[in-house]
């Protein structure tokens, strides 16, 4: 357990709990991290490195369901869900595409990709919706979007921060972060 937590933790959190609630049994922990993409070469590229399996302490399992709760608040789409269903009624069809393709891939492992997809939503709101003589409902409810959007981003670039994903897709990331 850390305070630098990315969306990674919660399939690892969830992975943990797998294990702890069958006994120990440690295929159900690789199960759960293979099903989510995540394997051996990929927890020893964090910066705070897995390289052991877990130990089993059944007694720990309360503690865990609570971090899972709290890293699911801070990674997970809840609100940018609800964010999105307020602010539909004042979006356009390509909106409408770029919001479904955003939400359909909200697990989707090529981060930078993920990225590409909110920043181009970020820039459509910010060219046609964002105008001070409109209607205050409407700007509140694609504001708040708009918040909950950069935070996403932030949320996906600190989950690729330790990782090496190679000099070019760095060079991506800053360009579509700018």
């Amino acid at each position: 357990m850390h305070n630098n937590t990315t969306p990674d933790d919660i399939p690892i959190c969830e992975a943990l709990l797998e294990y702890l609630k069958n006994g120990g049994n440690i295929h159900k922990y690789w199960e759960h991290l293979t099903k989510n993409g995540i394997d051996r070469k990929r927890l020893a590229s964090y910066e705070r490195k897995i390289t052991e399996e877990p130990y089993y302490l059944p007694h720990t399992i309360g503690c865990f369901e609570n971090y899972l709760g709290i890293l699911k608040q801070l990674h997970s789409s809840g609100d940018i869900n609800m964010l999105c269903e307020e602010a539909r009624g004042h979006f356009g069809s390509a909106e409408h595409g770029i919001i479904n393709d955003m939400l359909k891939n909200f697990g989707d492992h090529d981060t930078l990709r993920q990225m590409e997809r909110v920043t181009s939503l970020r820039q459509k709101i910010h060219m046609y919706h964002i105008k001070p003589s409109q209607n205050v409902h409407k700007l509140r409810d694609i504001m708040f979007l708009d918040l909950a959007l950069e935070q996403y981003v932030k949320t996906l670039a600190d989950g690729i921060i330790h990782i090496d994903i190679g000099f070019g897709a760095y060079v991506r990331e800053v360009g579509i972060i700018i």
